[in-house]
């Protein structure tokens, strides 16, 4: 098809983009494999205990300064997960740690990077609950003995 007002390079940039993009059919196709997965994994049971071993980074991706050891503490917290509850009360502590260290204003800002990334349904390996395999979301707490993890 060639449109009147477009030059021929721009038609032929047209054609190649419209090659490029997936059909209707296999976008519907992605979704629902994508929906069938997020059901598989949200549905699956609880994990009895960690099956991960527990490893401290300090705090991941983020300078440790001299706080290092409040990140280890909040490692230890999200490495058997639990509830929604116990995850806030775990970035709590994690914020008055580092206050107490010195660093007030890092505070705040550590403590918003764990509540938005810390998820227990992030694929990231500092989520809440980062001992059990994912999709196991807020489960209420297992017996989960940190220290033989370590």
């Amino acid at each position: 098809m060639s449109l009147p007002f477009l030059s021929v390079c721009q038609s032929y940039k047209l054609a190649q983009l419209s090659k490029a993009m997936p059909s209707r059919h296999s976008l519907s196709r992605r979704l629902t494999a994508g929906m069938f997965f997020l059901i598989l994994v949200a549905c699956g049971k609880p994990a009895a205990h960690p099956v991960r071993p527990l490893k401290l980074d300090g705090c991941s991706a983020a300078p440790d300064f001299n706080f290092r050891s409040c990140c280890d503490a909040h490692d230890r917290e999200y490495y058997c997960g639990g509830t929604r509850e116990q995850r806030k009360a775990s970035d709590q502590k994690l914020r008055e740690c580092i206050r107490e260290k010195g660093h007030p204003q890092l505070a705040k800002w550590y403590f918003l990077g764990v509540r938005v990334g810390g998820g227990a349904y992030m694929p990231a390996p500092w989520r809440w609950g980062f001992g059990l395999p994912y999709g196991q979301g807020y489960v209420p707490p297992i017996a989960c003995d940190v220290a033989e993890a370590e």
